[in-house]
């Protein structure tokens, strides 16, 4: 990936300096200023529209659709998705996901072009990113999916290595990668990119393979993810066609205590927790502290403290 010295490299320090506190081992710097930029600028458009910080970011992230010299995207990275060297990735890769690829900025740009904030060569880096994603598109019985990363064998053969779409995750998977294109559709007004790209959502949660592999409660893979991205793509999804979808993850998310709080597609309440509260004793069926408990004497039922009590839900940790 191309060093491009930047103002918003300022904004990246401060959260390479927070890793190191933490003692996590830092990542490839330029692989960095992918996603945290991104996670910077969704901020950035969200609550300071106006700040010039969020142009400088955009225009960072526009620069980054540039082409390298050898023809590879300009978001490619010499390291492994972990961030780290591997002999499995000795050419680097590229990277598609919503979380830490091209399809972060690309739902960036998106989202602040459908705002009327935009810097110089917006359209076309929108363009050369749905391209990409266009070349690597795969038909399955199912619709449509992308592969969530590309390798140099990958690059030379012009063919994926990974032979069916994996967990239909936010981060990764066919739902983040979808929304980006839909987002980017409705900028673009590309009818036909936006049925395509919610043809590959309906195709995965109709898929019991793929559904099968979402495995916990969470954000970032998870029911919660899968909703939330869910929820997005329907709100603007002119067709009925997600409405029995919602529902049904809606309900998985609740059976989650950790989901319940990521499944909230309005804003929080004051008096939220950051994190569901566990219940940590024993009290009989009955008292007015607990209506229900399940067969080990727990309490079912919590009050939550932002009006939704004694919700049926069982709390438990992820898997």
């Amino acid at each position: 990936m191309k060093d491009i010295p930047d103002k918003p490299t300022e904004a990246v320090a401060h959260t390479d300096e927070a890793c190191s506190v933490r003692q996590c081992t830092p990542p490839d710097p330029h692989r960095g200023k992918l996603f945290k930029l991104t996670g910077i600028g969704a901020h950035l458009l969200r609550h300071h529209r106006d700040a010039e910080l969020l142009r400088d970011v955009l225009a960072y992230l526009v620069r980054l659709t540039d082409p390298l010299p050898n023809g590879l995207p300009g978001w490619w990275t010499h390291l492994a998705p972990a961030g780290y060297r591997s002999p499995e990735y000795l050419g680097g890769h590229g990277n598609l996901g919503l979380a830490h690829g091209i399809s972060g900025p690309l739902a960036l740009l998106s989202l602040a072009t459908r705002q009327g904030v935009t810097v110089l060569g917006q359209p076309v880096a929108i363009r050369r990113a749905l391209a990409w994603l266009d070349a690597w598109r795969q038909d399955g019985p199912n619709g449509p999916w992308w592969p969530e990363v590309v390798t140099r064998p990958d690059e030379a053969s012009r063919r994926t290595r990974q032979r069916e779409p994996l967990r239909p995750s936010w981060c990764y998977g066919t739902l983040g990668l979808a929304r980006a294109q839909q987002l980017a559709a409705l900028v673009l007004a590309d009818t036909a990119r936006k049925q395509l790209a919610e043809a590959a959502v309906l195709g995965c949660l109709s898929d019991p393979v793929q559904l099968g592999r979402v495995t916990d409660g969470g954000l970032c893979h998870g029911t919660a993810g899968l909703y939330q991205s869910m929820w997005r793509i329907a709100q603007d999804s002119t067709g009925p066609a997600f409405a029995g979808h919602r529902s049904r993850w809606r309900r998985s998310c609740r059976r989650r205590a950790r989901s319940w709080w990521a499944c909230s597609t309005g804003p929080p309440a004051p008096a939220w927790p950051a994190t569901p509260p566990a219940p940590t004793r024993r009290c009989p069926a009955g008292t007015p502290a607990c209506s229900s408990t399940d067969r080990r004497g727990k309490c079912r039922d919590d009050n939550f403290q932002n009006g939704l009590k004694h919700l049926p839900i069982r709390w438990r940790r992820d898997g």
